[in-house]
C-alpha cells in the first residue's frame, strides 16, 4: 500500500489503491498514545481543501484525547452536521464545478460557524436572525448607490436559497433510532411563513431609443479623442459589439483572433458558463468594427499593459457613464439587443438563440442552422443602430448619416435645383466634423 503525505497538514495522506485513491488521516490520540486511521473518502469526490479542513478538525480532537470516530458515533445519534450535509449534497448531485465553487463560497461566507452543528440543532430562530444579519452586513459593505434590490438582499436570498436546498435534500432522512432527522422540518421555511423572505426583483432595465442615440453620439466624439479618461477606441468598439451581438461581457472580452474567421464569416465564442461553443455570423458591420482592431495580438481586446492578455474592461462602464450620463450594466446592453429585436417583431425563440439561451447540442448541422437563423437578427440590430438613411421630399433632399460614433446627423440638405458640386462647396463643417466624417467613411470600407 502506498501513501503520499500532504505537504500542508501533518498526518493527512493520499492512499493509492486500485479501487480509487482516497484521503486518510493517520495520527496519534493524545493521552492513550494510540495511532488512529480515519478515512475521509475518495479523492474524486472530496477536494484537497475539504480533506485538509476535516483533518485539522480531527487533529484538534486527537490533541484533546478525543477519538474522532467516537465523535462520529455521537453524531450518528443526532444526525449529520451541516458540513457533512453540504459535502454529501454537492457530491451526489450533478453540479458543475463552477457552481460547486459558488455554493461553497456563499455557504462559507454566511454559515461557517454552523458547519459543525448537527442539522437538527439549527432552529428557525437561528435562521431568521442570520438572514437579517446577512442583509445588514452586506448593506454596510455596499458601495453602489443604486441597485435593483435593497443592498444585501441578493446575497441573503442566495445564501438562504442554497441552505434551503440542502435541508430539503435531507428532510425525509431518519436516524438509526428511526426518529426523523429533521423532526420540525426545514427551518428555512420560517422566512416564507413570516413574510420575511420576499421574491427578489429581477432587473429589467435596458437602453431606450433616446439613450441609445445619446450613447452613439457621445461615443462618436470619444472615438477620435486622445485618452483623457474617456473610453478608448477599443472600449468604444467593445460596447458597440456587445449591443450589436447580444454577447455576454466575457464571451466578447476573452475573444481571440483565432476564433474569428473572416473567410468563413463566423465567430466562435466559448460560453463562460457552460464551456460550450456558441457561433455568430460576421455581418458587414461586425467585420468593419473588428477590422479596426486588427493587430498581431492573441486577443481581440488586448491589454495595453500586456498585449498577450485580454483587457479587463473593469472601468469601461464607468468611463461611458461619465461621458454619457447614462447608468447601465453590461447585462443591460444584452437586454437592449433583445428589446430592439422584440420591438421589430422577432419571436422569443429566435432571440433566445441569438443570446445563446438554447440547450441544443452543437452539431455541424446546428451550427449552420444557427448562423442562418440569427444573421437577420444581427443585421436588424445593426440597421437600427448604425445604418445610412436618405429622405427625399418635393423641395428638399436630406441625407442623414446614422453610423457608430456619429449618430444620426444631417450632413447636408439642398434644393433640387442645386448641383451636388454646389452643395459640397457650400458645406461648412468644422475641423472635428471633417475628421469624424473622414474616419467613419474609412472605417466602413470593407
Amino acid at each position: 500500500m502506498k501513501y503520499i503525505a500532504d505537504t500542508s497538514v501533518k498526518g493527512l495522506k493520499k492512499k493509492i489503491q486500485p479501487s480509487g485513491n482516497a484521503w486518510v488521516l493517520i495520527a496519534k490520540q493524545r493521552i492513550v498514545n494510540k495511532t488512529i486511521t480515519i478515512t475521509y473518502g475518495k479523492v474524486a469526490s472530496i477536494s484537497l481543501t475539504e480533506a485538509r479542513n476535516r483533518a485539522k478538525q480531527d487533529l484538534a480532537l486527537l490533541s484533546q484525547g478525543i477519538n474522532p470516530r467516537d465523535k462520529q458515533h455521537e453524531l450518528a445519534q443526532t444526525g449529520k452536521t451541516l458540513s457533512d450535509a453540504i459535502q454529501e449534497y454537492l457530491t451526489v448531485r450533478n453540479i458543475k464545478p463552477s457552481t460547486i465553487e459558488s455554493y461553497r463560497g456563499t455557504l462559507t461566507r454566511n454559515f461557517s460557524d454552523w458547519f459543525e452543528k448537527p442539522l437538527r440543532a439549527i432552529s428557525e430562530e437561528m435562521v431568521l436572525a442570520r438572514y437579517k444579519r446577512i442583509q445588514k452586513d452586506v448593506a454596510e459593505r455596499a458601495i453602489q448607490k443604486k441597485k435593483a434590490n435593497p443592498p444585501g438582499e441578493a446575497e441573503a436570498q442566495k445564501a438562504i436559497r442554497t441552505l434551503t436546498a440542502i435541508f430539503n435534500s435531507f428532510k425525509d432522512d431518519r436516524l438509526p433510532s428511526g426518529e426523523r432527522l429533521l423532526p420540525l422540518g426545514n427551518p428555512c421555511e420560517v422566512l416564507t411563513r413570516k413574510g420575511v423572505r420576499k421574491s427578489i426583483k429581477r432587473r429589467e432595465t435596458y437602453l431606450n431609443a433616446d439613450q441609445r442615440e445619446i450613447l452613439r453620439d457621445k461615443l462618436s466624439e470619444a472615438w477620435f479623442e486622445d485618452w483623457n479618461g474617456q473610453p478608448t477606441k477599443q472600449q468604444c468598439i467593445y460596447i458597440l459589439l456587445l449591443l450589436l451581438t447580444g454577447a455576454r461581457k466575457n464571451e466578447l472580452r476573452l475573444l481571440k483572433w483565432s476564433e474569428v474567421n473572416f473567410d468563413e464569416g463566423v465567430i466562435t465564442f466559448l460560453d463562460p458558463k457552460n464551456k460550450k461553443k456558441h457561433y455568430l455570423p460576421i455581418t458587414r458591420k461586425i467585420e468593419s468594427l473588428l477590422k479596426q482592431l486588427r493587430g498581431g495580438n492573441s486577443y481581440v481586446f488586448y491589454s495595453m499593459y500586456d498585449p498577450n492578455k485580454p483587457e479587463s474592461m473593469s472601468k469601461v462602464i464607468q468611463h461611458v457613464t461619465k461621458l454619457t450620463g447614462i447608468e447601465f450594466t453590461f447585462h443591460d446592453l444584452r437586454r437592449t439587443t433583445a428589446t430592439i429585436l422584440s420591438e421589430h417583431g422577432y419571436q422569443l425563440d429566435d432571440i433566445a438563440r441569438l443570446l445563446n439561451h438554447s440547450k441544443r447540442s452543437q452539431t455541424d448541422e446546428y451550427v449552420q442552422t444557427t448562423l442562418l437563423a440569427i444573421r437577420p437578427l444581427i443585421e436588424k440590430v445593426g440597421e437600427e443602430l448604425f445604418t445610412f438613411q436618405e429622405q427625399i421630399s418635393d423641395n428638399i433632399k436630406v441625407k442623414e448619416l446614422n453610423l457608430p460614433f456619429l449618430g444620426k446627423k444631417r450632413i447636408f440638405s439642398f434644393d433640387h435645383k442645386q448641383t451636388d458640386s454646389d452643395i459640397k462647396n457650400a458645406l461648412n463643417l468644422d475641423r472635428r466634423q471633417k475628421i469624424i466624417k473622414h474616419n467613419i467613411e474609412k472605417m466602413w470600407q470593407t
